[in-house]
């Protein structure tokens, strides 16, 4: 009977195991994870924190699940050490042998400097089910009138539009010049900021929050680089997120900037280890160049085609099709290919809208990347243009 350990209880490693179960229901499988709650769907975060969805419903999988199919889940369980030559992981003092090791240990937020060893009552990260927990519990308490978002990313938005959604004003603050910066160009950052500012958003470009001014542990604002003070009685970190690679560190396993390098298999440089999620890093569909993979669609379907290396008819992973999807203050965002970086000369074709932005870019007659903002109708059309690189011209986005 094969042994099999997954670590950590992402979107990957529940496709793993889901894929797995589904021809194999013999092998003993353990999934440590180190949250308290059954794996969820980290995308809806936001409609928790509003409470358009519930905790059941962000589950991945039902309760039983785990119990039907003979998995061994062990939630606040952290592995503390890995062993790839006598195939062993570590839990404290104990250990346990496997023959085949997933990793899908994900991605944890990026936490400012000044917050790394003491963090006031009225900080939150904007990651986990646990911090959403913490920030309806604190909003209830002591209910905020000043908060300051920090970060104007995608995630950061997400927070903006959620404690709108709650009838909060909010301040967000973001080091970049603009708005989703690396991921759209500056006019439809700035058509995306004036929405923000007609729902009662106030945009801070430019500068780093590089402290907070606390009163009896408790928060009250946050100091700018450039010497501004800005009032917060909560405050949300939203300013991106680092892999989860540090376990990795002495294993023997490669990485690049701290992502874990696979084959098209989702094999490590170790034949029986295999990682997928957020922690890789996997050639991108149409450029072939490596990028992060950050997307939960694109975390199932290497966990799925991970664990078909099991199977008599493994599934090579095709390459990350780098679309991503978010809704906020309204809106649907879609975001797929290279929007932002341009190497060489690219033809940029706008549809720029009260209610909707849009922005396409061709190179050397092809679609090479594209925004949608509120208007997502011909998505999937778009998105086969991408992948199979088809001859387009201005006209077709006309």
């Amino acid at each position: 009977m094969k042994k099999i350990i997954v670590i950590g209880a992402s979107a990957a490693s529940i496709a793993f195991i889901s894929k797995l179960r589904s021809f194999d229901q013999s092998s003993q499988i353990v999934c440590f994870s180190g949250e308290a709650f059954l794996p969820y769907n980290r995308c809806f975060l936001a409609d928790f924190l509003t409470g358009d969805q519930n905790q059941t419903e962000l589950q991945l999988k039902p309760e039983d699940f785990f119990q039907k199919n003979n998995v061994d889940l062990r939630l606040n369980t952290w592995v503390t050490s890995i062993n790839l030559q006598k195939k062993q992981v570590c839990v404290g003092d104990a250990s346990f042998d496997f023959d085949y090791l997933f990793l899908g240990m994900g991605c944890r937020p990026l936490v400012p400097n000044f917050l790394q060893n003491v963090r006031p009552q009225g900080v939150f990260t904007f990651h986990t089910l646990q911090d959403i927990h913490q920030i309806q519990n604190y909003i209830t308490h002591y209910k905020p009138k000043s908060p300051v978002v920090v970060g104007a990313g995608l995630n950061g938005i997400e927070a903006a539009s959620s404690l709108i959604d709650l009838n909060i004003a909010v301040t967000l603050v973001e080091a970049a010049p603009m708005v989703l910066p690396g991921r759209v160009d500056q006019a439809i950052s700035g058509w995306m900021l004036e929405k923000m500012k007609q729902k009662n958003v106030t945009v801070v470009l430019g500068q780093k929050v590089v402290d907070c001014v606390q009163e009896n542990d408790q928060v009250q604002a946050v100091i700018l680089d450039k010497g501004a003070k800005v009032d917060a009685d909560i405050i949300i970190i939203a300013a991106g997120s680092v892999v989860n690679s540090d376990l990795l560190e002495q294993s023997g396993i490669v990485m690049v900037n701290r992502s874990v390098i696979v084959d098209n298999h989702l094999k490590t440089n170790f034949e029986y280890v295999f990682a997928a999620g957020d922690l890789c890093a996997v050639p991108d569909m149409t450029s072939k160049t490596l990028q992060r993979s950050t997307t939960w669609s694109d975390a199932m379907l290497k966990g799925l085609c991970a664990a078909t290396n099991l199977s008599e008819n493994p599934r090579a992973y095709p390459g990350y099709v780098g679309l991503q999807d978010s809704y906020f203050f309204e809106v649907d965002f879609y975001a797929c290919g290279q929007t932002t970086g341009f190497q060489a000369p690219v033809q940029v074709v706008q549809k720029i809208q009260d209610e909707c932005a849009q922005a396409f870019y061709i190179q050397n007659d092809c679609l090479i990347g594209f925004v949608l903002i509120g208007d997502s109708l011909k998505l999937a059309e778009y998105k086969m243009w991408y992948m199979t690189k088809k001859l387009v011209s201005a006209s077709d986005f006309n």
